[in-house]
């Protein structure tokens, strides 16, 4: 437990300090975006290492469950890398292209994993679980329609291959959203505050996603945005 104290006071350090960095506007531009996305990259390698770890000395389940995870992660992280490539050199980054696909490689991962961790259950639970699911994800779904996946849609784009990429990232959100607030009800005791951390850090990470697309879809995302916050947020919880 002294260890989980002391890692989530280094955390609610950097945190705060990316926080003020943000939202303090002292750098703007070109300079601003380089440094967060260094620091994502840098929050990003500690996180694949631990979960390396953690799937080495893990069995069962748990182990695979850490191994979607990592692999959901380093897509991300590697979808990240060459975004951030593309533009510091370019300006802009191109989509669609693989680095869309490496992204949603997180959300469906990060569900697989999720549901790994929560750990074995009976059959007539499985169907209360899925019962379940069905309701809330119905309900984020409609959240998200009015909120994010109708403007999209509505807003239309240049090819039907770029509409269907802008609109696969609050859908696959939306399934891990419902699948993190599944988990968080039906965890077993001795696993909720891991599973806790897990789920709400990819739900973090999952609604700042969602939230880039729909910026960027009405012009009005800039690297620098508080959005970013949502990111380190969910690498830190991780």
């Amino acid at each position: 437990m002294a260890n989980t104290a002391r890692a989530l006071g280094v955390a609610a350090v950097i945190f705060v300090s990316f926080v003020v960095w943000t939202l303090g506007g002292w750098f703007q531009g070109g300079s601003h975006a380089a440094v967060n996305h260094v620091l994502l990259l840098a929050l990003l390698l500690p996180a694949l290492v631990l979960m390396v770890l953690a799937a080495g000395t893990a069995r069962g389940r748990p182990r695979a469950g850490w191994i979607f995870l990592a692999t959901g992660l380093a897509g991300w992280g590697g979808a990240l890398s060459v975004w951030t490539y593309h533009e510091l050199t370019r300006g802009a980054a191109s989509s669609p292209s693989l680095a869309d696909a490496a992204y949603q490689l997180l959300p469906i991962s990060g569900s697989v994993a999720l549901v790994l961790f929560a750990g074995e259950r009976n059959d007539r639970s499985r169907v209360r679980v899925l019962l379940d699911g069905l309701i809330v994800g119905g309900s984020l779904l409609i959240v998200s329609w009015v909120t994010i996946i109708g403007p999209i849609y509505e807003a239309g784009a240049g090819s039907r291959l770029e509409l269907l990429v802008a609109l696969a990232y609050p859908i696959c959100d939306v399934v891990l959203l419902t699948v993190a607030a599944m988990v968080l009800v039906r965890a077993f005791s001795d696993r909720r505050l891991a599973l806790m951390f897990l789920a709400t850090g990819m739900a973090s990470i999952a609604l700042a996603d969602s939230a880039s697309v729909f910026l960027s879809r009405q012009n009005e995302y800039a690297s620098s945005h508080a959005i970013e916050i949502g990111w380190v947020a969910g690498l830190l919880l991780i």
